[in-house]
């Protein structure tokens, strides 16, 4: 129950950063750095804030790990590969968003037990094969399955409101005539 509050009030400050100056000066610097300069943007300064803000998430994180496993071993508690999963799971859902950390935690926390030897009945080395497929969306949908997704459901809508507004104009012109 902690963790899930300690989690709410993280989602909380990183919306609240994304929101901020702070999220509006690095949106600046990821889209364009030497107009973000031209306008008095310090790329140098954002850059830090946002290396503070993220180790300072991180921190806290590995600090909870540390607490719920009550012992720091660096080889268990934190494996390279563990990680590398991890990162492949948030970046491959949604990088952008905080909901995409939290949908990869739960992945990452479900996946290989649950769905890879429970209900699939895979062995667990299927999940570097996964991994792989998932580092493969990265490179086709950088910006995330979730936020691809969403993207996509948008542009459906516009053309199923804009054929609904042409059939509309149509039968207008119809009656006119």
């Amino acid at each position: 129950l902690l963790c899930v509050v300690l989690l709410i009030i993280c989602s909380l400050f990183v919306s609240a950063l994304k929101r901020g100056t702070t999220g509006y000066m690095l949106q600046a610097l990821r889209g364009s750095e030497v107009a973000s300069q031209s306008v008095g943007i310090n790329p140098t300064r954002w850059r830090i804030v946002a290396f503070a803000a993220s180790s300072g998430l991180a921190a806290f994180g590995g600090a909870l790990l540390v607490i719920g496993q009550e012992s720091v071993n660096y080889g268990s508690n934190f494996a390279p590969l563990t990680g590398l999963f991890w990162l492949v799971l948030v970046i491959t859902l949604a990088s952008r968003r905080v909901s995409g950390a939290i949908q990869g935690g739960v992945v990452f926390r479900v996946f290989p037990d649950l769905i890879l030897i429970r209900l699939l009945h895979l062995a667990p080395q299927w999940q570097f094969a996964l991994f792989g497929l998932g580092a493969i969306n990265f490179s086709k949908h950088p910006e995330g399955l979730l936020e691809y997704s969403e993207q996509k459901s948008v542009r459906r809508f516009d053309r199923l409101i804009s054929r609904f507004n042409a059939r509309k104009q149509a039968s207008k012109t119809e009656v006119q005539s």
